[in-house]
């Protein structure tokens, strides 16, 4: 292989000494001159700078190549990174050249060349310049904008290096310390779960630090309840103490003891942040693990279980459909609670995401909801770019609707109304946002997407967040009217970034296109008839076919949906007749008409359909009555399915009451329906042995041995299992 290296044939020749370094140079070679204007030209030259690498990572050792950087930066005034950032991929190219005969210096040259592209001494300045800006800044300033800090310096954390990591707690300790009281205690308890490894690697930096503020401050104090057991080292050993002691306090062997204990995680399960949900997720397997004997006690010892049992036993339900990096912590804890018959769970119905339905965007429940979601996924964002569209979904809907404490001179007005009935933690975070100036930026504003339709069993639906974030942005790009299209649009930022937000619009998303305009109900009536299959075109060699986890979260999603629309029509209607002075004779509104005739468009069969496969068996009979209800002539050939739902609700008199108004015989397989679903399992039995003369499947031998089972019979069982062994 034949290397270029023009500026490195002088190796090994007289020794010219420069500030810092030696290396042997030949003296004549025009490159020393100092003063040479050609010499930067020269040195900076891409090419040029390739092959010097090249022949240096080749031909030298590591001295010597640092020897030679040293003279570039001192001939050129110009940083050896700086230069090499113009050439990264020619680099790359050049060396990999050299990969088979100097394996391990090519290797680790990339290694270099990667920290060098990621810039990891701009982000070093980056964060002692942050820690010398909130020194400047001073608490009040610093204070009002705590989340944005925290949620860059939670971004920094990912960031693996000794030096970074010794950066990070300087700038950590900045922060913390110069934030007011009342902010400080609503992120501490994050921001020691997320400090954990920094104080772990330098715990005596931390320890001034927590011994003033958690153990001097009395409106801190009491928090150590919530916070997790520090490393184990001398100088934290008064605050550890502290802690177990306020955590023993709670930890009493009696009901009223554990009850105190739960409340305690079930605020830590309930935070915003991630991390802490997790650090509550294994504080809560602890105390499970520890208190099984009193946890049993308070589920069972009334007809109703413990409030604190139903709410952590509700989350933990709920959680399962959130994050996948705490499935296994969830399912652990569901185990230790055992299964719990849900008619002993207290319901609340002001939990229901679903329980408020808004007449249009302008009403105040809307917007005051909207708000909170906005807020919800600021504080709970996992970096600093999805907070910064929370920032401006939030900045903008307090313009469109001018929310503010003095927002109107009229108090009745629905910005006033709005602000006053937010939490005094969104408050604060709003503050800032009165007089932010977030834009989109010209970059990052897309044309309206070319989404197919439907969006369902496309390429943008590789996963369910995936679809759900498509199609409500799809969605929104429809909007038409004035107001409405800017609340969707300021969100839209934030939609592509929070499957929850997306979800959370979703459904008043639907209506308020639908109330627009009668052409926007054939791509929303598609997506609806793509997902619960009523469109059934599915090739089994598709590459786009959804998997069983998106089938099902997508029907679920569209009955919630369909749910949302079909009391937003009962509601309107009410509304409108109670305006009306005569009561008998209806004529709907314009908007209302609308969303009938797309409910109209929906085959309730195909969601009956749908509902059953998805074991929604409630919701499918419900469908499926609707149906034979309005089609009375298909009753006859939906008999059997009829039959089927009644079995899964275990409802033998549904069962019973299909097989007295059959007209004609019923088959061998409608028989053993019958037949099971009466606990007449030897009559069942007889028809699994007709069946299998007939046809001999799988799903036939399956039934007849679980039938033989359910008769007590495991011999005949066994001896089954062999034959059809040996006949393979």
């Amino acid at each position: 292989m034949i290397i270029k290296y023009p500026l490195f044939l002088f190796v090994l020749h007289k020794e010219i000494q420069f500030p810092g370094f030696a290396i042997s140079i030949p003296i004549h070679h025009p490159i020393i001159t100092r003063n040479d204007v050609n010499s930067k030209i020269i040195l900076c030259r891409v090419a040029v700078m390739t092959h010097i690498l090249a022949y240096l990572v080749f031909s030298c050792t590591n001295e010597e190549k640092q020897s030679v950087f040293s003279l570039i930066c001192y001939t050129t005034n110009i940083d050896i990174d700086n230069i090499r950032k113009c050439s990264v991929q020619n680099q790359v190219n050049e060396l990999i050249l050299g990969l088979h005969t100097c394996k391990d210096s090519v290797l680790n040259e990339f290694l270099e060349i990667q920290d060098i592209e990621n810039g990891k001494n701009e982000k070093e300045e980056a964060l002692l310049s942050l820690s010398e800006l909130l020194g400047v800044m001073g608490k009040h300033h610093v204070s009002v904008v705590a989340r944005k800090v925290l949620a860059t310096l939670k971004t920094a954390l990912k960031i693996k290096s000794q030096t970074i990591t010794s950066i990070n707690s300087k700038v950590w300790l900045s922060f913390l310390s110069r934030l007011d009281n009342s902010t400080l205690e609503s992120v501490l308890e994050e921001a020691v779960i997320l400090c954990f490894p920094l104080i772990k690697a330098e715990p005596e930096k931390f320890a001034s630090f927590f011994n003033t503020v958690l153990m001097k401050t009395p409106n801190i104090k009491p928090l150590l309840q919530y916070l997790p057991l520090l490393p184990h080292h001398e100088s934290l050993s008064p605050i550890n103490e502290a802690i177990k002691k306020s955590q023993n306090q709670l930890e009493r062997d009696s009901k009223e003891g554990l009850v105190e204990t739960l409340e305690s995680v079930r605020k830590s399960l309930i935070h915003e942040s991630q991390d802490v949900r997790l650090f509550g997720l294994m504080k809560l397997k602890a105390v499970l693990q520890k208190n099984q004997t009193i946890i049993q006690q308070l589920i069972l010892d009334s007809e109703k279980a413990h409030e604190s049992i139903s709410e952590i036993f509700t989350f933990l339900l709920g959680q399962c459909r959130e994050n996948e990096d705490s499935d296994l912590l969830v399912a652990e804890c569901l185990g230790l609670f055992g299964a719990i018959d849900p008619a002993r769970l207290h319901k609340d119905a002001k939990k229901n995401k679903l329980s408020e339905i808004y007449e249009n965007i302008e009403a105040e429940s809307f917007v005051t909801d909207l708000v909170k979601e906005l807020a919800r996924s600021f504080l709970s964002a996992s970096d600093a770019n999805a907070q910064t569209c929370a920032s401006y979904a939030l900045q903008e809907i307090l313009r469109i609707y001018k929310i503010g404490p003095t927002s109107s001179r009229n108090a009745a007005s629905v910005g006033h109304i709005v602000y006053s009935k937010l939490s005094s933690n969104i408050q604060e975070i709003l503050k800032p946002l009165q007089t932010s100036k977030y834009t989109i930026s010209s970059a990052s504003q897309r044309s309206p997407s070319n989404f197919p339709s439907p969006i369902y069993r496309s390429r943008y639906s590789k996963t369910f967040n995936h679809w759900v974030i498509n199609w409500t942005c799809s969605l929104i790009e429809m909007v038409t009217g004035n107001i409405a299209k800017q609340v969707y649009a300021s969100c839209k930022p934030l939609v592509r970034r929070d499957t929850t937000t997306a979800l959370r619009i979703l459904p008043p998303l639907i209506v308020c296109i639908l109330t627009e305009d009668r052409p926007n109900q054939i791509p929303v009536a598609t997506e609806f008839l793509s997902v619960i299959g009523a469109e059934e075109q599915i090739d089994p060699h598709d590459k786009f076919h959804p998997s069983k986890e998106l089938q099902h979260l997508a029907v679920q999603t569209i009955f919630s949906c369909l749910d949302y629309i079909e009391r937003w029509c009962r509601d309107r209607k009410q509304k409108e007749t109670s305006f009306r002075k005569n009561k008998l004779i209806f004529s709907p509104s314009l908007q209302l008409q609308l969303v009938m005739d797309f409910l109209d468009q929906i085959p309730t069969d195909a969601l009956a359909l749908a509902s059953f496969k998805s074991q929604a068996y409630s919701r499918a009979l419900l469908h499926l009555e609707a149906y034979c209800s309005k089609h009375p002539e298909k009753l006859k050939s939906n008999l059997s399915f009829l039959q089927s739902i009644y079995v899964e609700l275990g409802e033998p008199d549904g069962v019973a009451g299909v097989a007295a108004i059959r007209q004609e015989e019923p088959s061998l397989k409608e028989q053993i329906i019958e037949y099971e679903a009466t606990g007449r399992l030897h009559d069942a039995l007889g028809c699994y042995e007709r069946l299998c003369i007939a046809q001999e499947t799988g799903e036939i031998y399956e039934g007849m041995l679980k039938c033989y089972l359910n008769l007590g019979q495991p011999q005949s069982v066994l001896n089954i299992a062999h034959g059809l062994i040996s006949r393979k």
